[in-house]
């Protein structure tokens, strides 16, 4: 199975537990789920799989690891959004919330560096990335 970083992981997925209705909308499938590293467990080792991991900017205490879930069953009880707009409306406004946050990180990084560095980012052209 390999090392798991997270001992639950909020996942976003499609419901494969009834067919798609005819001319359905896909979003109609999402749900959220809650996954513990009990559940990977109790499903086996060939539920879970890193499939690589990415090299990210910023924050290096954030995983992030491509993974693959492969016939993952997890509780009723772990169901945070059932499928449904539900499910798509509160990935969008995390997504909302999150990208203003990320945004004013990324322009305090680049105000508050150190005066040597900011020069050495400038000439490097990472002030175009920031400032555009």
């Amino acid at each position: 199975m390999g090392r798991l970083w997270a001992n639950l992981q909020t996942v976003v997925c499609r419901d494969a537990t009834t067919p798609p209705r005819e001319g359905g909308d896909a979003k109609e499938k999402i749900a959220i789920v809650l996954v513990s590293h009990a559940g990977i467990v109790r499903n086996g080792d060939a539920s879970f799989k890193v499939v690589h991991h990415l090299s990210t900017m910023g924050h290096k205490s954030y995983s992030g690891a491509h993974a693959r879930f492969t016939d993952l069953r997890v509780p009723q009880a772990n169901t945070l959004y059932g499928p449904g707009p539900q499910a798509v409306e509160s990935v969008r406004s995390s997504f909302d919330n999150t990208g203003v946050l990320v945004g004013a990180m990324a322009l305090r990084g680049r105000w508050l560096m150190p005066r040597w560095r900011s020069q050495k980012c400038i000439a490097a052209g990472a002030h175009r990335h920031f400032l555009s």
